[in-house]
């Protein structure tokens, strides 16, 4: 007989701090959580007490926040309470299993037999240690395989980052479990011809632009959508990029001169998750020829909005599109923008393409994935 689930923890780090990125999917998890097992509590367990953790607790009557008491500050939050004080916080608390959202664990679990399941986004510091400072390197690989020693259960995104675990932490497959990732269920609801209309009149865009939503940063291969762009037949189609600008985007604008694309491209920071959905519906395509993905999350939401996918045949990518979306063999700036070219010009094959994508999005909703950790909890209590 199943354990039944009454009280489950989590290092809400990144739901309390981060709007995007690992904060989704923090939010995500939760969210699905406490629709699945409703008589369960849930207690976010943050350092520090902010408007998007106190925001997303009034959205189901199951959740709670914990954060220090006293505090002594931000440092002392999210360095000391968090690492050493966490863990007797959660069996204080009477939590069965503790969740660690973002690669890491609080120390001394073991001790309080605390039974525990850490979740690992990437190992992207180790394939790309050029692209992280030294000391980010070193902090993250013994934070990382402490975790992933340490943890009764390790869920991991994606077929990909599962591999990596092996091949780099050497973590025997058993106790590795392959749980993707989902978007938020905004993106699959119809988006009306007002609220298409009025996120593109906020951002001045016109419907049929091509898309590229993600941190603007070197893996992510940005330079080559900027090539294609400059390579189309269709000399007027433009490119909006979504996401925080880097360093890299000075590269990225130097080059966009060079070509003669500045007219052509706009860059969007800062844009809020309510907008997101809009965004991905009036482009013709989303761009997404990143080098490398723990999971690839835009690659999700553009199909689950039915906007067609063109994405690189790397990492976890395939896993997440399937036959949702089209693929580049190479690098070839020539390859891509004749992709593009052929896609723009059939309708029918962005028709099909949009159809497969929305139907492959569907293997990623919230009930599925968290029945898939209930099952997982239940195991490790």
């Amino acid at each position: 007989m199943a354990t039944r689930l009454e009280h489950l923890g989590f290092d809400a780090i990144r739901i309390a701090n981060n709007s995007t990125g690992l904060g989704n999917y923090g939010r995500f998890i939760v969210s699905a959580l406490a629709q699945e097992v409703p008589t369960a509590r849930l207690t976010l367990f943050i350092p520090g007490r902010t408007s998007l953790a106190e925001d997303f607790s009034k959205l189901h009557s199951n959740l709670e926040l914990i954060a220090p008491n006293p505090s002594y500050g931000k440092f002392w939050n999210e360095n000391v309470w968090r690492r050493y004080k966490l863990a007797n916080a959660a069996a204080s608390a009477g939590a069965q299993v503790f969740h660690g959202l973002a690669s890491e664990l609080p120390l001394y679990c073991d001790e309080l037999k605390l039974p525990t399941v850490v979740t690992f986004h990437d190992l992207i510091y180790l394939r790309f240690p050029q692209y992280f400072k030294a000391w980010d390197r070193q902090l993250y690989d013994w934070r990382y395989r402490s975790a992933a020693r340490r943890a009764d259960r390790i869920v991991a995104v994606s077929r990909q980052t599962a591999n990596d675990l092996q091949e780099f932490f050497d973590i025997d497959t058993s106790k590795i479990h392959v749980i993707p990732q989902g978007c938020d269920p905004s993106f699959y609801e119809e988006i009306s011809h007002q609220t298409l209309s009025q996120v593109l009149n906020k951002y001045r865009l016109d419907v049929g632009y091509l898309l590229h939503v993600g941190t603007i940063e070197p893996r992510k291969n940005i330079e080559h959508c900027l090539d294609a762009l400059g390579k189309l037949e269709n000399r007027s189609v433009q490119l909006v990029l979504v996401g925080r600008p880097t360093r890299h985007w000075k590269t990225l604008a130097r080059l966009a001169v060079q070509l003669g694309l500045q007219p052509r491209i706009k860059v969007l920071d800062q844009v809020p998750n309510a907008d997101l959905p809009a965004l991905y519906k009036g482009a013709s395509i989303f761009l997404y020829p990143s080098q490398f993905e723990g999971f690839g999350i835009p690659v999700l939401e553009a199909m689950a909005v039915g906007t067609p996918v063109i994405t690189s045949r790397r990492s976890s990518m395939p896993e997440v599109a399937a036959a949702g979306a089209k693929y580049l063999e190479t690098d070839d700036p020539d390859e891509f923008a004749a992709v593009v070219d052929k896609l723009l010009s059939d309708t029918q094959g962005l028709a099909r393409l949009s159809a497969e994508g929305k139907k492959q999005a569907l293997a990623f909703t919230r009930k599925q994935i968290a029945s898939k950790l209930v099952e997982l909890y239940q195991d490790v209590i």
